[in-house]
């Protein structure tokens, strides 16, 4: 009997899935793939909970923002800190798509906002950023302060 390329791995392929059936019972696999899931789930951000409970999808915050998904992803996941102009953006962004007032409060916490100003460089922003900075965090200066 001859056996072709792709009979031959069929047949491992079967002899493979019977015996992994009797090796592990699929109760137990179940049980430690959701308690790993549950470990591994991040906390969720303030920009995420804004995201989810007004139905934003990321890829229109993206859209409206002019940042890429993966940037927004690690800072929805808070892997990165955003800098002020980027804040500023976002609220821009989310008061477009929500037409609501949205403040830098509803996206990022306090130390989050600290720390972009207090990384941020002496003539850093052009005059129109300033102008946009000023709309988003009313009086800015203040914010480096705190």
């Amino acid at each position: 009997m001859r056996f072709s390329r792709r009979s031959f791995i069929q047949a491992v392929s079967v002899l493979a899935g019977s015996v992994g059936a009797f090796v592990r019972s699929p109760i137990k696999l179940e049980a430690s793939v959701s308690a790993e899931a549950a470990e591994s789930a991040p906390i969720a951000t303030p920009l995420e909970r804004f995201l989810k409970s007004h139905g934003i999808k990321p890829a229109h915050l993206a859209r409206q923002s002019g940042f890429s998904r993966q940037f927004l992803l690690r800072l929805r996941l808070g892997r990165i800190q955003p800098s002020p102009t980027c804040i500023a953006a976002l609220v821009c962004a989310c008061r477009r798509l929500t037409r609501e007032q949205v403040l830098a409060d509803d996206l990022f916490s306090r130390d989050v906002i600290r720390n972009a100003f207090r990384t941020m460089k002496p003539g850093f922003l052009e005059p129109d950023e300033e102008v946009e900075m000023r709309a988003v965090f009313g009086r800015w200066r203040d914010h480096a302060d705190v």
